[in-house]
């Protein structure tokens, strides 16, 4: 039996508003372009999508993954129709999710030219949200893209008639606003109480040997975001193996919210 317990980010957004930890409504939209991981790349005119908000948004900050920092092409294209950079870092940063709290917080207005996660947060924590823009290829696998399934399962958020409120209900619903726990459930569910050795060894052992048993065939690929990965030969793996492992858990930032990486500065 599974029991569900609430995406951690609601837990870190009523927690900083208990403790009015996150900043004040700005001007600037939020821009979040499809991004690749470590094995997968993504296929995209940056430059055209930056003209395009820019048309429609004004300047806006555009949050970068941290590898796509390195890629001066990208960097520019936003840069030159004067877009503001920022990053939320490495996801392995203790304060990785706390500025994209931040982000999201202080955006009147959030935009991406892809349905993720990031999109369900901005909502959840009040911003308008928005989908337009090139459509980006993750991967080689076009018939897996999860995009195209994104689009089937949740069409409200691709149609700009749909109200901002329906859409709150949905990213409550998805991220599940609901089935938050108090703290002493989450300690009993999770094992942090010491009550149970299961969470222990799914962190670090089962998840690492089923995320390397489908990297080298060995396990069939789920459906979803995972099949974008068919085909792929293991040397893409096994070139940066240490990304995709788990790691302690890191130290608690001081705050619950944390400003955004702004490179250059």
């Amino acid at each position: 039996m599974l029991d569900a317990v609430g995406a951690p980010y609601l837990y870190l957004l009523e927690s900083a508003r208990a403790s009015s930890a996150v900043p004040g409504k700005g001007e600037k939209t939020l821009v979040l372009p499809l991004h690749g991981t470590a094995l997968l790349k993504v296929d995209g005119d940056h430059r055209a999508y930056a003209r395009q908000v820019r048309e429609k948004e004004g300047p806006a900050a555009v949050s970068l993954h941290i590898d796509d920092l390195d890629n001066r092409e990208i960097v520019d294209a936003w840069a030159e129709e004067g877009h503001e950079i920022v990053s939320a870092g490495d996801r392995r940063d203790p304060q990785f999710i706390g500025r994209i709290l931040w982000m999201m917080s202080s955006a009147p207005r959030v935009v991406s030219n892809r349905l993720s996660t990031a999109i369900l947060y901005a909502s959840a924590t009040g911003a308008d949200v928005a989908l337009y823009g090139p459509d980006f290829k993750l991967g080689r696998n076009a018939h897996a893209d999860p995009g195209r399934v994104m689009r089937d399962h949740w069409p409200e958020f691709y149609d700009p008639s749909t109200s901002q409120s329906v859409l709150r209900k949905l990213a409550d619903a998805e991220l599940g606003k609901d089935d938050m726990r108090s703290p002493e459930d989450l300690k009993r569910l999770l094992g942090w109480d010491g009550s149970t050795a299961g969470p222990f060894f799914e962190y670090w052992l089962s998840g690492p040997v089923t995320k390397a048993q489908m990297v080298l065939g060995l396990k069939e690929l789920p459906e979803g975001a995972h099949a974008t990965e068919a085909g792929l030969s293991p040397w893409h793996w096994i070139r940066s193996p240490f990304k995709h492992l788990p790691s302690a858990l890191p130290k608690l930032p001081p705050l619950a919210a944390a400003e955004p990486i702004r490179p250059g500065r």
